[in-house]
């Protein structure tokens, strides 16, 4: 079963979109698929780039979207977050490779968004939502499920003070109330039409992604989010010559298994 889809609508722009009806949970499946992609993602944009020097490498930018009308994403499996190894094991390490992730990258969130949804569109750089119907909550609270060390330090990180109680507490947020909070940046008027979420996500992608070109965006992130980093308990660093013989060989590692299962 595929639990996601990328697509590459401008040259310098990804979009990355989660399809699990009917409301887009995070399940440990789709979570490693997302890994697999923003992979991908990255491979694609460092094999344009192959050979030119710092400076005047193509920049880029990806778009993380839900699919379907009504959610962006319902947040993670209820069933799984009971195993405790799911959120180190998991949903940490994909919570640190979109926050670090090297290229701008934009929650274009088509609807409601919760708990592990509500993380999703936090780890993005800049976060857009349609007028139309949706609601932001990060409820864990409200459902009984503690906020974890590392969940706590990414709401710290990216919204003002004065909102971290009413955001951890579980409340809900309406686009206004959220755009008056910093949890998203900007409204996209629903008289745009319905394709007019992602086309204003796609203008961002274009104006923002060639500020990626020095290739150091994600480094910046990792330094600037090292809290967060760290009550994940995952070690990062400057990227050096062993990390990346590392991703390639786990590129290579995704490529083969594509291929074999195109054959079968």
């Amino acid at each position: 079963m595929v639990f996601t889809t990328v697509t590459h609508p401008h040259p310098l722009v990804w979009q990355l979109t989660l399809s699990q009806p009917p409301d887009n949970r995070m399940t440990p499946d789709a979570l490693h698929e997302m890994m697999r992609r923003l992979d991908q993602v990255e491979a694609d944009w460092r094999r344009a780039n192959a050979g030119k020097p710092p400076g005047e490498w193509q920049g880029g930018a990806l778009i993380v979207t839900g699919g379907g009308p009504k959610f962006f994403s319902n947040g993670l499996d209820p069933e799984t977050t009971k195993n405790p190894d799911f959120t180190k094991g998991l949903f940490d390490p994909f919570k640190n490779r979109l926050l670090t992730f090297p290229l701008v990258t934009i929650a274009a969130i088509n609807g409601h968004c919760f708990a592990g949804g509500f993380m999703m569109a936090l780890c993005c750089d800049i976060r857009i939502m349609t007028g139309g119907r949706g609601l932001l909550s990060l409820n864990e609270n409200v459902i009984g499920i503690p906020l974890t060390a590392a969940g706590t330090e990414l709401v710290k990180m990216k919204l003002a003070a004065n909102y971290f109680t009413p955001v951890a507490l579980g409340d809900r947020f309406n686009q206004k109330q959220a755009l008056a909070a910093g949890i998203i940046h900007e409204i996209v008027d629903v008289s745009r039409g319905p394709n007019g979420l992602l086309e204003r996500a796609l203008e961002i992608g274009v104006g923002e992604g060639p500020k990626a070109s020095w290739g150091v965006w994600g480094a910046i992130k990792e330094n600037m989010y090292r809290t967060v980093i760290d009550a994940c308990a995952i070690p990062r660093g400057p990227r050096s010559v062993e990390l990346d013989e590392l991703f390639w060989a786990r590129i290579a590692r995704q490529e083969r298994e594509l291929a074999v299962k195109a054959k079968l």
